[in-house]
């Protein structure tokens, strides 16, 4: 520990804490304590029958948002900073139009306005969707974009299943990273609703910023 403190710019104020016990149980409580404005965790895999996902029950129970990093390359997408051109951060926003999903956007704003992203709002509309379900649907989503950030915002609505289309658009764009809700909480929910936030936890080909519904 004292070693990887070393490490770090000394420009960075930094506490370590060792503790002992079940992982996600010492983390909550740490990020209830401080209060933690975010936890940043790696993502290792699918959960099974015997073996719950340290990372999925933390998503689950954190008091704040959750920035989970995938092993391997996509890792290295993540920033905050602008591109040398001066080119924004892009960043995918998935929303669902309900106000879970308008309560997300509202805080991928707020992090706009601090640090220079382009964020990219896109709403999956069911497949065999009319024209002005459609219509109406971008119009929503345009709506959700405040004044100050329409040169730094745009909507997208695509058709089809949810989870498909949002990794294609994220594989097409190439983001630094996704910010998304997470709306199924807790071990019943997860069985009796399709879990969007669970499958792109593990299948999305950048970071994943988990906004919790009480942000």
């Amino acid at each position: 520990m004292r070693q990887l403190l070393a490490e770090l710019p000394k420009s960075l104020s930094v506490e370590a804490t060792v503790s002992n016990g079940p992982l996600g149980t010492v983390l909550l409580e740490l990020a209830r304590q401080l209060p933690a404005d975010l936890v940043v965790l790696g993502s290792h895999g699918w959960s099974t029958d015997d073996h719950a996902s340290v990372t999925e029950r933390i998503i689950e129970r954190s008091p704040c948002p959750v920035l989970t990093l995938q092993e391997g390359p996509a890792t290295h997408h993540f920033r905050l900073r602008a591109a040398a051109d001066g080119a924004a951060v892009p960043v995918v926003v998935p929303i669902d139009l309900s106000d879970a999903g308008e309560r997300v956007v509202d805080y991928a704003v707020e992090l706009a306005r601090a640090v220079p992203l382009r964020l990219h709002l896109l709403h999956v509309a069911p497949g065999g969707s009319s024209y002005l379900t459609l219509e109406t649907a971008e119009r929503r989503v345009n709506d959700l974009i405040p004044t100050d950030l329409l040169g730094q915002a745009e909507g997208h609505v695509q058709q089809g299943d949810s989870i498909a289309e949002i990794l294609r658009f994220s594989q097409r764009l190439d983001p630094a990273f996704m910010i998304m809700g997470e709306h199924a909480r807790g071990f019943l929910r997860r069985f009796f609703t399709k879990d969007t936030a669970r499958q792109l936890l593990h299948r999305a080909p950048c970071p994943v910023w988990f906004v919790p519904p009480c942000t």
